[in-house]
């Protein structure tokens, strides 16, 4: 892996090989980083692949949360490992890391998948991160808490922005009652 993976692709590398081993130990990657409990295929581990794991592990409920509101026909528990792992991080770039171009992070996360997941990873890893990025654009004043949120309330019927426009209507009647019981 070394001679094909090398600067933040390593590090990104790295970062699916500790959340994977995290997960498969079940046990929280604050504790696997902790203890130094890890194996890797090619060390030691970069200051940004431990950025990046403990980011992704921060965040993962809301992270989880988008990826699964936003894969169709399949369920997060459902979606092989690796692929969530490579999306995980991903997103967390995309949302945490301002310093790296979104197109970037998918791009990477494409090629890992190439390296680690299956022969149908890139396609559905890039489909999946299109439209994190698409949402992005959209909404780009939205945290990944908050669009992670929207997206899970969402009904299926129902499109994201008809759950955007609801939600800015209840908080701008909200906010006039607070100003009309203040004045």
């Amino acid at each position: 892996m070394s001679s094909i993976l090398v600067g933040r692709t390593r590090s990104r590398a790295q970062a699916l090989q500790i959340i994977f081993q995290a997960n498969v130990q079940e046990i929280d990657v604050y504790d696997l980083l902790d203890r130094a409990d890890y194996v890797l295929e090619d060390g030691p581990l970069s200051p940004y692949a431990e950025t990046l794991s403990r980011g992704v592990a921060r965040n993962r409920l809301s992270i989880d949360k988008l990826i699964g509101g936003l894969s169709e026909n399949w369920g997060i528990n459902r979606m092989p490992q690796v692929d969530k792992a490579i999306m995980s991080i991903a997103i967390y770039e995309m949302f945490c890391e301002p310093n790296v171009d979104i197109s970037v992070s998918i791009n990477e996360a494409v090629e890992i998948s190439k390296v680690f997941g299956t022969e149908d990873s890139p396609s559905f890893i890039n489909g999946i991160l299109g439209r994190v990025s698409r949402l992005m654009d959209e909404y780009p004043l939205y945290s990944l808490e908050e669009l992670a949120r929207i997206i899970q309330e969402t009904p299926s019927d129902s499109s994201i922005n008809e759950q955007i426009s609801e939600e800015s209507v209840s908080q701008e009647q909200e906010e006039s009652v607070q100003v009309t019981e203040q004045a």
